[in-house]
């Protein structure tokens, strides 16, 4: 396939041969801090008025945070923890990883070392380049610290409440952006991990997450990325990947408990179950490594559907069968899932925190390493028709996060996230919401008699032999039966050959009559 020409990966011989350039900044740092700016002239940039160095050890303080045996006291020395010993292996392999990948873009654009005595045209080149290579090292570092960190952080109380500050990013040479990215990285722990193994899990994490942003922002104003963002890097024996410039909250979600619901269990909406299935073997067709879907390449899968239909008719329950069927195909192939409903609160009265928490959401579609299902019920209460009288500021901002990440810049699909808006209101939805919907299946519950004994076998079966309960079984037929599977949608009872829908039923005779 034409991804896997793209997918580059990096072996574990691949980050050995970078220990001897990165692993020492481990250890020992230096770094010409750079002083605040002058208030009688701030239109000098900070960094040409460096004038003091300073030094940190990232594994010194990590290893000491406990303290050290004094000269001479009887004390026993506290050994590192398994969490500061997985913290040190993962800066030092972040180091390795961002320091291989910027390597990797610079002998593909053949970046040369020096760009002395070069004419101006080519040495300009030569700085836009290595300024991406630069940006390279931050970005990847930053990554991988939030992909390994992210057990580590899970129901971390540290998490909301450690401050980090990054006074500096530095992006004219890979090696001096790795230097200053460990510089302050151990001045954040230095300040704020005060022996506590979370706290410094936390402080690192933090630390990532502001390195990573501090970069992206200044990615716009970048030159030759190609080589970059058409490749796919791919860590070998892990799930860890970089695909450009996307970001991926690794462990930033976690799987929703749900009710676990068997598509047999939900009576009538023949069609809408078949839609559901077929929708979920297509998204297993996911291929991890290739991070594609040979259905989503042809066209057969909508990243974006709708479930609607009448008040009690099933909607809430397909969703819970979708997430089941997931879940446990996912299980049987050794498939991370996760169920990602939209929360309640994602509207926000304070200004600007609906569209931020409607970002966090949408960013789990993008996530290539793990089949994700998200649901968003009673959709017309958060998708609702802007132009309507009385449409908070929330709803709209979050509206057009949704917008922008279901068809446009960061619509980003790899085939293995599914959309599914469910609502009793479809005609209350925002238009544009509407515009972005591939997929709609009619959700009206029970509508033949079969149903209707299914459903009333479904409530009343808890209490066979109760005195109370004595309803013996229809002639001819056996409960459940009308349940089944279906082979294809004009099997299911509920298709129709005419359209029940006034006008389009209006203008099915019309036509009907004019052509065979």
């Amino acid at each position: 396939m034409e991804a896997s020409q793209n997918a580059v990966e990096i072996t574990q011989d691949d980050l050995r041969k970078q220990a001897e350039s990165a692993d020492p900044a481990v250890q020992s740092v230096r770094w010409e801090v750079a002083t605040a700016i002058s208030a009688t002239d701030p239109s000098r940039h900070s960094r040409g008025m460096r004038s003091q160095a300073d030094t940190v050890s990232v594994s010194g303080l990590i290893v000491n945070m406990y303290g050290v045996k004094a000269p001479g006291e009887n004390k026993t020395l506290d050994l590192p923890s398994d969490a500061q010993l997985h913290t040190l292996r993962a800066i030092r392999d972040a180091l390795r990883i961002g320091r291989h990948v910027a390597n990797h873009y610079r002998e593909r654009m053949n970046v040369p070392d020096s760009s002395v005595g070069l004419p101006d045209a080519v040495r300009t080149e030569v700085l836009e380049k290595t300024q991406t290579a630069a940006a390279i090292m931050n970005f990847v570092f930053a990554q991988y610290l939030l992909w390994d960190l992210r057990e580590l952080v899970q129901n971390n109380s540290f998490l909301g409440t450690v401050s980090v500050s990054l006074d500096e990013i530095n992006m004219e040479r890979p090696m001096q952006a790795l230097a200053c990215a460990t510089y302050y990285l151990g001045k954040n722990i230095e300040r704020n991990a005060k022996g506590e193994d979370d706290q410094l899990a936390a402080v690192v994490y933090r630390y990532a997450e502001k390195l990573r942003d501090g970069t992206l922002e200044r990615t716009a104003s970048l030159r030759h990325l190609e080589t970059f963002t058409q490749n796919t890097y791919l860590l070998e024996g892990t799930d860890f990947s970089i695909n450009g410039f996307e970001t991926v909250n690794f462990g930033a979600a976690t799987s929703i408990e749900f009710k676990r619901v068997s598509m047999s269990d939900i009576v009538g909406n023949a069609d809408a179950k078949h839609f559901a299935r077929r929708l979920v073997e297509r998204t297993m067709c996911y291929n991890l490594k290739a991070r594609k879907n040979v259905f989503s390449e042809l066209g057969g899968l909508a990243p974006v559907w709708m479930g609607y239909g009448k008040p009690g008719t099933g909607k809430s329950m397909l969703i819970a069968a979708v997430a089941t069927a997931f879940q446990d195909y996912c299980e049987r192939l050794g498939r991370p899932f996760l169920f990602h409903p939209l929360p309640d609160n994602i509207i926000d009265s304070y200004q600007g925190n609906s569209a931020k928490n409607m970002v966090a959401w949408m960013k789990m579609a993008q996530d290539p390493n793990q089949i994700v299902f998200m649901p968003i019920d009673d959709a017309e209460n958060i998708l609702e028709e802007r132009t309507r009288q009385g449409v908070s500021e929330g709803v709209r901002a979050a509206i057009g996060v949704f917008l922008r990440y279901t068809e446009g810049a960061y619509a980003v699909n790899h085939g293995n996230a599914t959309i599914g808006v469910f609502t009793n209101l479809p005609e209350q939805l925002d238009a544009a919401v509407r515009s972005r919907i591939q997929g709609r299946m009619v959700i009206n519950g029970a509508a033949t008699v079969q149903d209707f004994f299914d459903q009333d076998h479904l409530w009343m079966r808890r209490f066979v032999g109760q005195e109370f309960h004595d309803v013996t079984p229809p002639d001819q037929y056996q409960y459940m039966s009308a349940q089944q599977a279906v082979k294809s949608i004009g099997d299911t009872a509920q298709t129709r050959d005419e359209p029940e829908n006034a006008v389009v039923a209006e203008l099915f005779a019309a036509v009907a009559k004019k052509y065979s």
